[in-house]
């Protein structure tokens, strides 16, 4: 499984004068090894997968951006590239499973829909699939997913649910101690 799986976690510290190519470059060649094919080879797995999750042109050899120590301010990628680049330094990889851990935290709720959009996509080009935490999806978000587990405290209080047959009123009959709502694509446990 340590081979198959990568795991992207909420925030992913980049030196803040890395370039959104040389991250990519460091994930893949420390997963990785040498590629039998040489550096040509490498070099278009590296771009191909930065044009995979939209980062093109000049902000791939952009800074990424952050806190220099004393305080120094780098300007550089936005938060959606940010998520994006963290995506493309999974993909390199070549994994069998992605683990997100909310991948969309930080995020407006369109930039949102994009990234979990180019999740869904990126998991049918490179043949992997994905675990993805969410909190507080919007109904657009909640759409893309094609199964899902809610979790209430303790335990999981709905499994293998297709988001097709899942409606919001099926949440007032499941057998659990807490009440769940839905409202606008908010999922929240209320203890009674």
């Amino acid at each position: 499984l340590r081979g198959a799986c990568t795991y992207v976690p909420q925030e992913i510290a980049f030196p803040p004068l890395q370039t959104a190519y040389e991250a990519v470059a460091f994930s893949a060649n420390i997963t990785l090894g040498r590629d039998q094919g040489g550096a040509v080879v490498r070099d278009s797995l590296i771009h191909s997968v930065l044009a995979d999750v939209g980062l093109r042109g000049e902000v791939v050899h952009r800074p990424i951006g952050g806190m220099l120590p004393g305080g120094v301010s780098v300007r550089g990628l936005s938060g959606g590239e940010r998520k994006r680049l963290a995506l493309a330094c999974a993909l390199v990889t070549k994994p069998r499973l992605l683990v997100l851990d909310e991948i969309t935290s930080g995020l407006d709720s369109e930039l949102s829909l994009t990234v979990m959009a180019l999740i869904k996509l990126m998991c049918y080009r490179h043949d992997c699939a994905a675990i993805v935490v969410i909190h507080q999806p919007r109904p657009a978000v909640f759409a893309l997913f094609d199964r899902i587990t809610l979790l209430a405290p303790g335990s999981a209080a709905r499994q293998n649910v297709a988001h097709s047959s899942f409606q919001p009123t099926h949440m007032w009959h499941l057998p659990m101690t807490s009440l769940m709502s839905y409202h606008g694509g908010l999922v929240r446990i209320d203890k009674p």
